[in-house]
């Protein structure tokens, strides 16, 4: 996975970037709130306590602080994202 931040707000808790991922599965815990365009490729997310859900190129998501999920990329995914953390994002 990779990824690059391409601004940020002033106070640096709201930032924005892309990152892509090659197929593969890992479990993420979401350290800030996070809304995604995904651009290509295609994951299936199961969030902690069993509900899954697979997007794609165009489909937009928003996931909050603190969710627990297992990611499982199937085809190399890229995605836009906005994030606002608790604290500021240093880079």
């Amino acid at each position: 996975a990779r990824g690059t931040i391409v601004s940020q707000s002033e106070d640096k808790k709201v930032s924005s970037g892309y990152w892509s991922c090659t197929p593969g599965e890992f479990d993420w815990e979401f350290t800030w709130d996070e809304c995604v365009h995904i651009l290509a490729g295609e994951v299936t997310i199961t969030e902690e306590g069993g509900s899954s859900y697979t997007l794609r190129a165009n489909d937009t998501a928003q996931f909050p602080l603190g969710l627990k999920t297992h990611w499982h990329v199937t085809k190399e995914i890229k995605k836009f994202f906005v994030v606002r953390t608790p604290e500021p994002l240093e880079l």
